[in-house]
């Protein structure tokens, strides 16, 4: 997987080296000589695993187009399927050749023993590459459900920095998408809030400065009136002397 959570170069590669592999003992198992008993089952055995190829080409043309659910449907009603006939079929043939060696007895002891580790690698890079697909169609959906835990924790933390982009078109890149929604709507309530806030301050800093500027008159108006008072004094005073 690459850091997206995408199918890799690296894993395409490793299952083409299984692949190619797989090929070459089957080729090595035709190349000896057979009955038509066994020579019938290697037959329907490179049918089987032609017909798990297709599907494990399906399943990935999915997982690369983003389409985990399809991937997954693939798996469980074909792949599944598919892959119990192709195994069973190895084991048939392990039996056959179990049975025919047993009968043969020494003079073909050698070959018994090749076709058997042959056999029994063959089977063991099939499952290999069985549990391959299983553990990314798992980490495929775990991957951005866990995406969407810590997304989800750091918004209830007050982080509404983080961003997520998703190419997901299942049920987890709706949650995804709802996510970076809320967040989105969560950002524009706090603006909304600071500018209330803002114009709140404005006011309240124009109602100061108009106090300020009455307690200013009121106080230029006093001293008019202590003076005009004062002058009326005078007035009386000199009213009274004369």
């Amino acid at each position: 997987l690459d850091e997206e959570g995408r199918w890799s170069q690296s894993s395409q590669k490793e299952l083409d080296e299984i692949s190619q592999r797989i090929t070459a003992l089957l080729d090595e198992l035709s190349s000896n000589r057979h009955d038509a008993a066994s020579q019938k089952i290697i037959t329907e055995i490179r049918e089987a695993r032609q017909q798990y190829l297709e599907s494990r080409f399906r399943i990935l043309q999915d997982i690369q187009s983003h389409n985990r659910q399809a991937a997954i449907q693939e798996m469980m009603t074909r792949t599944v399927q598919v892959q119990k006939v192709y195994k069973d079929k190895v084991q048939e043939l392990i039996a056959v050749q179990d049975a025919q060696m047993h009968n043969a007895g020494v003079q073909v002891e050698g070959d018994f023993k090749t076709n058997r580790t042959l056999l029994i690698t063959l089977a063991l890079i099939s499952i290999a590459a069985g549990c391959v697909m299983g553990w990314y169609i798992v980490r495929s959906i775990t991957r951005p459900l866990d995406e969407a835990v810590r997304f989800a924790e750091a918004i209830a933390d007050g982080d509404l920095t983080r961003h997520i982009t998703t190419d997901y078109k299942d049920e987890t890149g709706v949650l995804l998408q709802a996510l970076m929604a809320m967040k989105t709507r969560l950002l524009d309530i706090v603006q909304e809030v600071q500018n209330g806030s803002e114009s709140i301050s404005t006011a309240a800093a124009q109602i100061v400065a108009g106090n300020q500027d009455l307690a200013a008159r009121t106080e230029e108006q006093a001293s008019s009136v202590e003076e005009t008072a004062a002058s009326m004094e005078q007035i009386t005073a000199t009213v009274k002397n004369t």
